[in-house]
């Protein structure tokens, strides 16, 4: 039965869940907002769409009839390039725009 298959996927989302609301907190809450560039903000909740993204590709695969499950392969396939993608950007960007770590502190 769908509940039984569902049970795992909604165990799986315990920890993400948890994770993703204590890294949130602690932005809002940990830091002065105005002192942070918008930038930041956005990679937060780009970031955190695409990993929540990979539990409803899951979710659609374990409702759907089997004969669409290469849509979800496609799909998951997607996500990772795109999630993968997004954080080397960012990553290669910081290490090209600063010059130092000193960069990284505001003053």
């Amino acid at each position: 039965p769908l509940y039984i298959r569902l049970l795992p996927w909604t165990i799986g989302n315990i920890p993400q869940i948890t994770a993703w609301s204590v890294v949130v907190v602690q932005f809002y809450i940990g830091f002065d907002t105005s002192l942070i560039p918008s930038f930041v903000f956005v990679i937060l909740w780009v970031e955190l769409t695409l990993f929540f993204s990979f539990g409803f590709v899951a979710l659609a695969q374990l409702t759907l009839p089997p004969k669409h499950f290469w849509r979800g392969e496609l799909a998951f396939q997607v996500l990772s390039l795109v999630s993968k993608g997004l954080l080397g950007i960012l990553l290669i960007s910081n290490v090209l725009v600063l010059s130092s770590f000193d960069d990284l502190l505001i003053s």
